[in-house]
């Protein structure tokens, strides 16, 4: 299988070619942690975003510190706590996993009852993967800070990451000017080898 190819290119949005709209292009940072765009040998995955972590503005600088020498850096529970949610105490993954689950059950609530929002049967089913993940995992999932770049308006869900053997492919679309270093927090089963961030826009 090859690697996805995630430069993006143009939808049609009808027959006549004048209604071509541009989507989004890689950006080329100058930033240290943009390596370039690479096409990795191994098979791809894509890791979920409800297990991809971008961390608090409150924390990010922190983390990019962490992350000097390498792409990557696997944490233990309670230093991937201080990064995202100080304070938090047990579970930290079944924790970040619940959180997720009871906005939705509320957003299918509203949209049930009050017929507000939407609710979709591709909700229900990301529903049931999340609680799918609680519990005991072999291997367990543990959290590995990585590094990402993302423009100044973004969100967790502009990310869109792969794993590919063990090299994950950490991409954002997002607007605005120069991109920032936004490094994140991702639960794995394996630790991976090196990540490598770029930014669309």
């Amino acid at each position: 299988m090859r690697a996805p190819e995630l430069l993006f290119g143009f939808v049609l949005l009808a027959a006549s070619p004048s209604a071509a709209v541009p989507i989004a292009t890689r950006q080329t940072t100058g930033d240290s942690w943009d390596v370039g765009a690479r096409s990795p040998t191994a098979p791809c995955e894509h890791v979920r975003s409800e297990i991809a972590y971008p961390l608090p503005e409150s924390t990010r600088q922190t983390a990019v510190s962490m992350l000097a020498d390498a792409s990557v850096r696997r944490l233990d529970d309670q230093q991937a706590s201080d990064l995202l949610q100080p304070g938090t105490a047990g579970d930290l993954f079944t924790n970040l996993l619940t959180a997720q689950v009871t906005k939705l059950q509320v957003q299918r609530n509203i949209a049930i009852r009050d017929r507000l929002g939407s609710w979709s049967d591709a909700d229900a089913v990301t529903v049931s993967d999340l609680v799918a993940l609680y519990g005991r995992h072999y291997p367990p999932y543990r959290p590995y800070l990585v590094r990402a770049l993302a423009g100044p308006r973004t969100s967790s869900a502009n990310f869109i990451i792969h794993l590919c053997g063990d090299t994950l492919l950490i991409d954002n679309l997002s607007d605005g000017g120069a991109a920032r270093r936004f490094p994140m927090i991702i639960f794995l089963q394996a630790a991976p080898a090196t990540a490598i961030p770029s930014w669309y826009r």
